[in-house]
């Protein structure tokens, strides 16, 4: 029988018990979460609204901060990543450390193109692009619905310069990657799903029949929606005055090259994007088709997430890599946040964007973002910040490969986390993982501190290795690092599959890490 690698004290026996009251309702919270956050930009602005309720301030980078001992802060970047933190009273720099938890808010997904406008065979079609690694095939014949953020015109700008952007999640069935039928596509069962991921992903939005009979019904005035904005709109009086000019006998070399600007450049959004995508975002914000100057929008599963399972133990949900990590390590931070106000520690939560394509952006892991953030609370001295950064730890929480109960050989037969069976402490000797044996055992020491079993995850020697952020932070920061995750099945589906205890005990971990790691460190003379 191969070796347990689950950690069951007699405290995390007792936490097994913890009520099934307690566990379905920190679950349906964690749903309620992944149905509010169809795009990074939402998931960033329900952790916003958690850190605001729990009394965090809001910083803004460009700002010269003045943190308080005591105080609870957070900010956010590119409205996709967000960090947030509380100083303890008697933290000290170079004395005390920095206790972060990291995730992401990014999935796999489609995403819509700068230019999406497509027409195939009497369709409308909204070219997309994708984005990480899905698996694509379960993208087709889902309803998808539309979200994410749109750059817009600020009315209140003298200039015409001013721009603020609005989140958007138009949540209908608006679309859908329609797959071949069998009886055109006999070898499918065969051969396997194989698509051309250029040509056969482009969801369908509408008719040509019924757009052309839309617009015949609303009688093509100039004030019916679409095309009407100001974006579209003004361009007779540019021709009037190229006419006069002509009329005059000599053309105008400023009007010409306007007038071949306005032609090439597709500054109106209208002109790169289907007009009833744009007229339904426009009357979802509540403005004109003309206000609308960029797009950031993905696609996501119009279908909710929800509680599953005979024994309702599941959760049946898009984006659980990585919005349950996320989620758990904002409610841990905000939970007893008096006791980490009153600690010695700098207690932290850090969702990156922009990992699932390898995190090297402004507001990915890759980046300056983290340390320039713990210099800024450690001060000017470059000596307390090191002293400071080896005294901290650092937990990368990215979900983790549960056993596959048809698919068991893909898995190392000694190392196979199951689902209940409590977090996942993933190793990888050639640092696709960045945990080592102190941060394993560290954690695992926690895990027993909050009652929470632990297990343990590597890949097959003949198998490849994802990675996470945990590399790259340690790399960065040279900071005591560990990975782990909760155990989940179809990682990367557009639907996804975890159990509904691993939310409760995914809180209940950070929650210790936070209230006790300081002092387990202090107990720990290896390197």
């Amino acid at each position: 029988t191969p070796p347990s690698y689950s950690v069951f004290s007699s405290e995390s026996i007792m936490a097994c018990m913890a009520s099934s009251e307690t566990l379905l309702r920190r679950a349906r919270a964690f749903v309620k979460f992944v149905d509010k956050s169809p795009s990074p930009f939402h998931a960033v602005d329900e952790s916003r609204a958690m850190l605001v309720k729990a009394g965090f301030k809001e910083l803004k980078e460009v700002d010269a901060w003045k943190l308080d001992a005591g105080g609870r802060f957070f900010f956010t970047r590119n409205q996709s990543t967000i960090v947030a933190f509380v100083v303890g009273k008697k933290w000290k720099a170079g004395s005390n450390g920095f206790n972060i938890i990291g995730a992401h808010t990014d999935s796999p997904c489609l995403r819509v193109k700068p230019t999406s406008k497509r027409t195939s065979e009497g369709y409308l079609q909204v070219g997309c692009e994708l984005y990480g690694g899905g698996l694509w095939y379960t993208w087709f014949d889902r309803d998808l619905k539309l979200a994410g953020r749109v750059l817009m015109k600020d009315p209140t700008s003298k200039s015409g310069n001013g721009y603020f952007h609005r989140l958007v999640h138009i949540n209908e069935p608006l679309l859908r990657v329609p797959s071949l039928c069998i009886h055109l596509n006999r070898t499918v069962n065969l051969d396997g799903f194989k698509i051309n991921k250029e040509t056969h992903v482009f969801p369908v939005l509408a008719t040509t029949v019924r757009e052309e009979l839309n617009k015949a019904v609303a009688g093509g005035s100039s004030g019916s929606g679409s095309g009407s904005g100001s974006g579209s709109g003004g361009s007779e009086e540019p021709k009037a005055k190229r006419q006069k000019t002509a009329a005059a006998g000599g053309v105008d070399e400023g009007e010409a090259r306007s007038a071949l600007l306005d032609a090439c450049s597709q500054r109106a959004p209208e002109s790169r994007h289907h007009s009833v995508l744009i007229d339904r975002l426009a009357r979802e914000l509540e403005c004109a088709p003309g206000d609308i100057v960029e797009l950031e929008l993905s696609f996501a599963d119009h279908q909710p997430g929800a509680i599953g399972g005979i024994n309702q133990e599941f959760i049946f949900a898009p984006r659980l890599d990585n919005l349950l990590m996320s989620h758990a390590a904002v409610v841990a931070l905000c939970e007893d946040v008096a006791a980490k106000v009153e600690g010695d520690a700098v207690s932290m939560a850090v969702l990156f964007d922009h990992e699932e394509i390898g995190s090297q952006s402004a507001q990915g892991a890759d980046s300056s973002l983290l340390e320039c953030t713990l210099r800024r609370i450690a001060g000017d001295s470059n000596e307390a910040f090191v002293r400071s950064a080896q005294r901290s730890m650092f937990i990368s929480a990215d979900m983790a490969h549960a056993i596959h109960p048809n698919y068991a050989s893909a898995h190392e037969s000694r190392n196979k986390p199951e689902i209940h069976k409590g977090l996942v402490i993933k190793t990888n000797q050639n640092q696709k993982y960045a945990t080592n044996a102190v941060t394993s055992a560290l954690f695992r020491r926690l895990g027993e501190m909050s009652g929470v079993p632990t297990q343990g995850f590597c890949v097959k020697n003949d198998s490849t290795c994802g990675s996470t952020i945990g590399p790259i932070t340690a790399g960065k920061l040279g900071m005591r690092t560990v990975d782990i995750g909760v155990a989940q099945l179809s990682m990367h589906s557009v639907r996804e599959m975890c159990g509904t205890d691993d939310v409760h005990y995914s809180i209940e971990l950070f929650k210790t890490f936070y209230k006790s790691f300081s002092k387990l460190e202090a107990g720990c003379r290896a390197e």
